[in-house]
């Protein structure tokens, strides 16, 4: 399947917007393409692996450039996206680090320079003293010890990173996959979204843009030279794609944008949302 495309008017500027095929929603009519991107959307197979696997032969067609970084839509929920999907986590190598220094230098110097000469001094000069003193270091360091070095290792393990127990959402696999396949980035994680909104579904544009307004922003964003590819499902309106690419325009002015759906919605006979 060949991608189809059409532009996106952000102020005086064309942004490519990239999509499959057309589709008429829910709400005007029970077409077996909206039931399949609704199914998409829950996760549903083989429709999500069908969608991914089409979107694969469209951009084989029109393939990523290795520096794309691939961002996608938030969820009206969201505010920001967890850095489960990406593949180097700055947080990772920062618990190994602080943890195995600790448990390394905590243990030796404990287990070896401290008893062995106490044990040595005391048994001379005393007879007695050698053995309580014995009994009291090698109760102590049991009882502590194996405490003490547990507090440590329990944060990298992966029990307790919450971030990676996170279900990845349909649009996360299919980023994913767009990142191995042509060797970008998926960093999701660079947009984040002031605070949680309304669902579109139901909404006029009017409404949409007005909830939209200044919400989207981009903290840490990338070099200008690297592209970057927004990820939604569907097309509608459009204002989702406009406010996240305002938000990229803020951080900067010449980084090249695109936009990629699955679908671009049509609405023959409801003007309000076109």
């Amino acid at each position: 399947m060949r991608l189809q495309t059409t532009h996106i008017m952000y102020k005086d500027e064309q942004i490519r917007h990239s999509y499959l095929c057309s589709y008429l929603p829910l709400t005007t009519t029970t077409d077996p393409l909206s039931r399949s991107l609704l199914k998409f959307k829950r996760g549903r197979q083989p429709d999500l692996a069908n969608w991914i696997r089409a979107t694969l032969e469209g951009y084989s067609h029109y393939p990523l450039s290795p520096d794309t970084i691939i961002l996608r839509a938030l969820r009206h929920n969201e505010t920001e996206i967890p850095q489960s999907t990406q593949t180097q986590q700055p947080t990772e190598p920062q618990f190994q680090q602080s943890t195995e220094p600790q448990t390394q230098q905590s243990t030796e110097p404990q287990t070896q320079q401290p008893t062995e000469p106490q044990f040595q001094q005391s048994t001379e000069p005393q007879t007695q003293q050698p053995t309580e003193s014995q009994f009291q270091q090698s109760t102590e360091p049991q009882t502590q010890q194996p405490t003490e070095p547990q507090s440590p290792q329990k944060p990298p393990s992966p029990s307790l990173f919450p971030l990676p127990a996170i279900k990845p959402t349909p649009l996360d696999l299919l980023g994913q996959n767009l990142s191995n396949t042509f060797n970008c980035q998926y960093l999701p994680s660079l947009l984040r979204k002031s605070k949680p909104t309304l669902s579109n579904k139901g909404l006029t544009r009017e409404n949409r843009e007005t909830q939209l307004q200044n919400i989207y922003s981009i903290p840490h964003p990338p070099p200008d030279q690297h592209p970057i590819l927004l990820i939604d499902d569907i097309f509608t309106t459009g204002a989702t794609a406009r406010a996240i690419i305002q938000a990229i325009r803020h951080s900067s002015a010449n980084t090249p944008i695109e936009v990629f759906t699955l679908a671009k919605a049509t609405y023959p006979r409801n003007p309000s949302f076109r």
